[in-house]
């Protein structure tokens, strides 16, 4: 099962019910025990900032654990992981599919063809009124270029996970706004803010700072 299927079937119980609190005591007394319990991010110091983590989770309908996994705040702004986006995108009825990967736009300079570009796009299935609305959007390379994001590490050493990441985040929220909140994704917001971060293959994002 893929990590945002994962995401979005897990409903127990349990979980919900410990992100309930009667006082703001309780809820700090519940954050420090996941500090203690090494569970959180690095990103998340203090348990006010792991309660504020589990309290936006609950308004997505995530339990403590899972926000703690896919909720990030950076400088005092929550961000979802890619995963979380997908699921909930897909919880909302919306299916996607990845149309152009990391391809190649060329045009022919001076009598040779040369790549001048590069492209993802996702294509976004939606059923209203009985119809199917497809939305498509793209990602160039030279957009992130543009904002000054391709000479940092994780654009050089994964730039297909990168496109396809930021491409299917800008897609969510053109698509399905009130499934993410108008969230950011974690390394969107991060390279926003100049914050150190890595991801992996898997498009995994762990903040350093």
């Amino acid at each position: 099962m893929s990590k945002e299927k994962e995401i979005a079937v897990q409903k127990n119980p349990d979980d919900i019910k410990l992100a309930s609190f009667a006082t703001a005591q309780e809820a700090i007394s519940f954050a420090e025990v996941l500090i203690a319990s090494k569970l959180v991010p690095q990103s998340l110091k203090t348990p006010e900032s792991v309660v504020a983590v589990i309290l936006q989770g609950k308004e997505l309908g995530f339990g403590p654990v899972t926000s703690l996994n896919n909720i990030n705040n950076i400088q005092g702004k929550p961000t979802l992981s890619i995963h979380a986006i997908a699921a909930k995108i897909s919880q909302a009825g919306i299916a996607y599919k990845l149309v152009q990967d990391f391809e190649e736009i060329v045009k022919q300079i001076d009598g040779e063809d040369k790549i001048v570009d590069r492209i993802t796009t996702f294509e976004f299935y939606k059923k209203w009124n009985g119809e199917t609305i497809t939305n498509r959007v793209s990602y160039r390379w030279s957009e992130a270029t543009k904002a000054g994001y391709t000479t940092k590490d994780n654009w050089q050493k994964m730039p297909r996970i990168m496109l396809r990441t930021r491409a299917l985040t800008i897609g969510a929220r053109i698509v399905a706004p009130e499934a993410i909140l108008g969230l950011y994704e974690t390394s969107e917001m991060a390279d926003v803010k100049g914050v150190n971060y890595e991801t992996t293959e898997e498009g995994v994002v762990t903040i350093l700072d």
